[in-house]
């Protein structure tokens, strides 16, 4: 074989070998490693790089040495190449969608133009926000509390504010859609399908570092189970039965009592109050840089009984915590501290920098404790006599804490001691415990730090009385506080501290980036379906961050170096970051490290969003809205009320983490209609067994793709006659269908004049013939929502007089396409 052929055998080899290490299963049971490259001869390396270009030598080198932990696959399960390349664009990817989703097109639309008409309905009224979606600002109800008003303004008020709507519906709905290619191969879309279904293993992002973890989901299980049931240490108990009924019932009791005290007015006591409350969910996440990969436990309070309640003590407590002496915010909070600490007297030359870490904090808080501590905290700084008063507050606390309640794997559990990660007060909780348990460590020592700073359970302090008295202070701190305890870290020159690497050279503190051993830096892949403007904003965001954190214009060179390299392996375009860095490097650290106090001008105040869900085939949505906007201000109310033309706001497609993530663990999903079974439920007897539905109108059937039943809610019915099924009606409730129907069941016996009071109460009819099938339902939505769902329905069904139940002029939502 000539010398030629060699290196092109070799070049070959070599080829072959990175397309197996980039596609090839990482830490899966078949790993690949360099050992196995060794086989190429060293000597031949020169005439393997004649064969490719530089910028392409570098990059495959690049992806040989990519980090190993992006996919950590601890299951029995070796994972394809084509799952592997899926996980490794990270979890943040969008895939692009198959289609416009017309039907949530059509809603967006909606709200888009309530919008506007509430603007012009209200433009002489003071003080009233228009561009969103609620009533105007009750003067002690905090915002995440109002609740959405359905009131819509009638066209007809204003020729030009109609003329515009109808110009922009025209062209949203009418206009060509994008050509667009997929940003996933058949290879990954299949990958994707069989990660979704796949019911023995789990797939959980890393606790830290943005890796993402397979396990299998008995190894899953056993771990939760044996966290769950440890008797060593008893944090949680096994319930026989669902408390949720009762549980709300209590909170419903003290929020009345609050309400008959004065501490809440009505509005804001009934807002408390979870209108379809379910249990919490239990889940762990890997710490992967940790021997054994040991779980965080955390339990996902949505939806909670305890949810709202939290979010409103949160509200008020939260202000509580700037003022701790030791409060960090976030990392550029620590930056800004560190450049003060150089700006004031040089340090030492004995300086020692520590950190510490508050061990399990969470659920190592006393209840009792926690709540004098917060009781102390409101009570010295809030006003006298502020509403609700701080023994309500804590009241309220209390049932945060001891009413903790969650599933696993079809067993309800209940919280006895500490709290959990997932509910929105805990943080702020914990902060105010461990300021006070801090107050007294640092009183109760005779040496103090020179700088005491603490972030939520992690400290960092600069001390100059010698290690030996260093060392006793940390022996100190861990018998101070019965469950409180301390890990601790000592240099006298470098030590990280959240994403800081802080060192001390010359009695000065200089920062540098830290990046934790688990750290992947896989950004968001450039080819994610985001929007253009997300993706082309990370290069200078990235960038900016690290001017605020290298302190050392030689590290920050490094850094940005190595940004871009990231960025490129992410697939961003090389001169797009190049030119992101320049315009970054523009503003000097000292103003960047700066708090920002920019406010919001008045125009960006003003613009009225148009929220949708982004779609490559969507046309330039904001290029219709400045199109036609003349014709808005062709009317004097119109210019005053919407002195600014709208701007389009995109709301995110789905991504890999809301497809292949799940807190409860998957198991096969049972669709279809079915009674509940509960003892005296009446709509058990009205209630279709089935799972699929048909229209009589055009003949297609469609499959009913939720697990349906009479306590569900937010649900899209069909009624119809018992034995004369050729007419149906369909309707909308945001109640349990158990409570709907009790309401039709009224409606027949008075007579009263809806749909089917009218129909069930004509000849040879009665309320034994009714019969229901729920057949659609909607997660976290409101009545807009419900109605243009109710809307699609009996368009697609053709329910409307004559050929069905619904009365004509019962659909709102103008759906120029059907949706596929």
């Amino acid at each position: 074989m000539t010398l030629p052929q060699q290196a092109y055998t070799h070049q070959s080899k070599f080829n072959s070998y990175f397309r197996a290490l980039q596609y090839g299963s990482l830490l899966g049971a078949q790993i690949l490693t360099f050992h196995k490259f060794q086989a190429l001869p060293i000597a031949r390396k020169r005439q393997n790089r004649r064969f490719i270009k530089h910028e392409k030598y570098i990059q495959l080198k690049q992806q040989a040495i990519q980090r190993t932990n992006t996919v950590v696959n601890v299951s029995s399960h070796p994972l394809t190449p084509a799952q592997t390349k899926l996980l490794i664009k990270n979890l943040s990817f969008c895939p692009t969608p198959h289609a416009i989703n017309y039907i949530e097109l059509s809603e967006d639309v909606y709200r888009f133009c309530r919008r506007l008409r509430l603007a012009e309905f209200f433009c002489d009224r003071e003080d009233t926000e228009t561009d969103n979606d609620a009533d105007p600002p009750h003067a002690t109800l905090p915002d995440f509390l109002r609740k959405p008003s359905p009131f819509t303004p009638d066209s007809g008020r204003d020729i030009a504010l109609d003329t515009y709507i109808k110009a922009v519906i025209t062209d949203i709905m009418t206009l060509r859609q994008k050509d667009f290619s997929p940003n996933l191969t058949s290879d990954e879309k299949t990958a994707l399908k069989d990660l979704k279904t796949n019911t023995n293993i789990i797939i959980k992002p890393a606790d830290k570092g943005g890796a993402v973890v397979v396990m299998n989901t008995a190894d899953y299980t056993t771990e939760c189970t044996k966290r769950l049931s440890n008797s060593l240490y008893m944090y949680y108990k096994k319930l026989e039965s669902d408390p949720t009924a009762t549980y709300n019932d209590t909170i419903k009791r003290v929020l009345q009592e609050g309400m008959d005290k004065q501490e809440l007015d009505i509005k804001t006591g009934h807002s408390l109050l979870q209108p379809h409350p379910t249990p919490g969910r239990f889940y762990i996440l890997q710490k992967i840089h940790k021997e054994g990969h040991p779980g965080r436990p955390i339990i996902s309070g949505n939806g909670c009984p305890t949810e709202i309640i939290s979010q409103f003590v949160d509200h008020h407590m939260k202000i509580l915590v700037k003022s701790i002496p030791s409060y960090v915010q976030d990392d550029m909070d620590f930056l800004r501290k560190v450049h003060d600490i150089n700006n004031s007297d040089p340090l030492p030359p004995d300086t020692l920098l520590c950190t510490m870490d508050v061990s399990g904090l969470y659920t190592n808080i006393p209840l009792e404790e926690g709540i004098a501590a917060c009781r102390t905290a409101l009570e010295t700084g809030r006003e006298r006599g502020a509403k609700p008063s701080s023994s309500f507050l804590c009241r309220l606390i209390h049932l945060i804490l001891s009413l903790n309640f969650f599933t696993f794997s079809d067993t309800t559990y209940l919280q006895l001691y500490g709290t959990a990660m997932g509910t929105c007060m805990v943080p702020t909780y914990a902060n105010i415990f461990m300021g006070a348990i801090e107050a007294g460590l640092l009183c109760a020592f005779p040496d103090k730090p020179l700088i005491w700073l603490r972030y939520i359970d992690d400290i960092f302090l600069i001390w100059t009385h010698g290690r030996a008295k260093l060392e006793s202070f940390i022996a100190h701190a861990n018998t101070f506080h019965p469950t409180s305890k301390f890990t601790s870290s000592i240099s006298d020159t470098q030590i990280p501290f959240l994403d800081v690497m802080v060192s001390l050279k010359n009695n000065t503190l200089h920062t540098d980036l830290y990046s934790k051993p688990t750290d992947t830096l896989y950004y968001l892949h450039w080819s994610s379906c985001h929007p253009f403007h997300t993706k082309s904003s990370m290069p200078y965001s990235l960038a900016f961050r690290l001017i605020r954190i290298c302190s050392c214009e030689e590290t920050l060179t490094r850094r940005l170096t190595e940004l871009t390299e990231h960025l490129k392996r992410r697939g961003f375009p090389l001169k797009h970051t190049q030119r992101a860095i320049h315009k970054a490097k523009e503003t000097p650290r000292s103003t960047a490290i700066q708090r920002s106090r920019f406010p919001e001008s008045e125009t960006q105040k003003n613009r009225i969003p148009f929220v949708i869900t982004y779609n490559p085939a969507l046309p330039n949505i904001s290029s219709i809205l400045k199109k036609y906007f003349p014709i808005l201000h062709t009317s004097p109310r119109c210019r005053r009320a919407i002195p600014h033309f709208p701007m389009a706001a995109f709301r995110r497609l789905k991504n890999l983490r809301d497809t292949v993530v799940h807190a409860n663990i998957q198991k096969t999903h049972i669709c279809g209609s079915r009674p509940c079974n509960i003892r005296r439920c009446l709509t058990c007897k009205l209630i279709t067994t089935t799972s699929q539905f048909t229209s009589t109108v055009t003949g297609k059937t469609y499959n009913i793709l939720h697990n349906l039943s009479c306590d569900s809610h937010n649900i899209i019915i069909i009624s119809h006659h018992k034995h004369k099924m050729q007419k149906k009606y369909v309707g909308l409730t945001s109640q349990t269908l158990r409570k709907r129907f009790n309401t039709h069941r009224s409606n027949i016996n008075n007579q009263r004049g809806d749909a089917v009071g009218l129909h069930f109460n004509l000849p040879e009819h009665d309320i034994g013939h009714l019969k229901v099938t729920p057949i659609d339902q909607l997660k976290n939505t409101d009545m807009i929502g419900l109605q243009n769902k109710e809307t699609f329905w009996i368009k697609t069904l053709q329910t409307v007089t004559p050929q069905g139940i619904n009365l004509d002029g019962q659909t709102s939502f103008p759906i120029s396409r059907s949706a596929s």
